[in-house]
């Protein structure tokens, strides 16, 4: 196969190693298609929930970080080291200008959906071991990637061959949306920022994933998609462990109310859900 300027193109056939992996996930992505129960409720603009709506994206992430599956940071958790310090230390936000740089990077930079669409693009495997310009979803950026390790990149590569035409950058956003709530989400918590500003930072994720998922179903799908294609940078051994984990605690976010834990996140995704699909006015 060859692109417009006769390039050769390779589309790598899963190993045998990888294709435990590819087929697992699509089958999770065939489970989780299923409908929210809520149904959607039409909103103007100025009636969307920003503030409770952003700490719903980000429990993901939060919860990656260490927080509880709800979602809650307790602060107190810290001792002597409070939500503010750890801010400035582990996450090197200092201000909110920084925080607003930070999420701007992490939602428009060369983050998981645009690493994705890069493998995608790119094409063959020898490209992907010499270029040093990233498709960021700002445009084109440099960035140090050191030495790539072949096999890694390789068993990318194969990943993303074997959806193609079902998966995209684009399909992973929800990853890199839920990381930049989530660094709002804990500013917010260490008093770094106010409700009103956290509210108007949130609107940035908040306003493309109304755009790009229909549902919690299909946000859902689109972590589990993110996970598994990160933890393929560690090997297929790791994938496999993250796909089942991460199935299994999105399913409970979605369908478990009878956890105690659960029970109250399950309230939060059925008050956001149903509040889903927008009417702008006035644009």
């Amino acid at each position: 196969m060859t692109d417009a300027d006769n390039i050769p193109s390779e589309i790598l056939a899963p190993s045998a190693a990888l294709l435990p992996v590819a087929a697992g996930l699509r089958s999770a992505l065939d489970r989780l298609t299923v409908p929210d129960q809520t149904a959607p409720e039409a909103l103007y603009w100025g009636e969307i929930p920003f503030l409770d709506f952003g700490h719903e994206l980000a429990r993901f992430a939060l919860w990656k970080r260490g927080w509880e599956p709800s979602g809650e940071i307790d602060a107190s958790r810290f001792g002597e080291r409070d939500l503010y310090h750890h801010l400035l230390t582990e996450l090197n936000i200092m201000s909110e200008a920084d925080l607003i740089e930070r999420c701007r990077a992490q939602t428009e930079g060369a983050a998981t959906s645009a690493r994705y669409a890069r493998i995608e693009a790119a094409p063959n495997v020898k490209t992907l071991l010499t270029d040093d310009m990233a498709l960021g979803w700002g445009g084109v950026e440099v960035v140090g990637r050191g030495t790539p390790d072949p096999e890694r990149v390789k068993r990318e590569r194969m990943f993303v061959d074997y959806f193609r035409g079902a998966l995209s950058g684009f399909a992973l956003r929800a990853s890199d949306l839920s990381e930049g709530a989530s660094l709002v989400a804990e500013a917010f918590a260490g008093d770094m920022v106010g409700p009103k500003e956290a509210a108007r930072l949130f609107e940035r994720t908040a306003t493309e994933a109304v755009v790009r998922f229909s549902s919690w179903h299909e946000w859902a799908k689109s972590l589990l998609a993110a996970e598994v294609f990160l933890a393929l940078e560690t090997g297929e051994a790791a994938a496999l462990e993250v796909l089942a984990t991460r199935e299994a605690l999105l399913t409970r976010f979605l369908e478990d109310p009878c956890q105690e834990i659960i029970a109250g996140a399950i309230l939060g995704f059925q008050l956001v859900v149903s509040r889903f699909h927008l009417r702008i006015n006035g644009l």
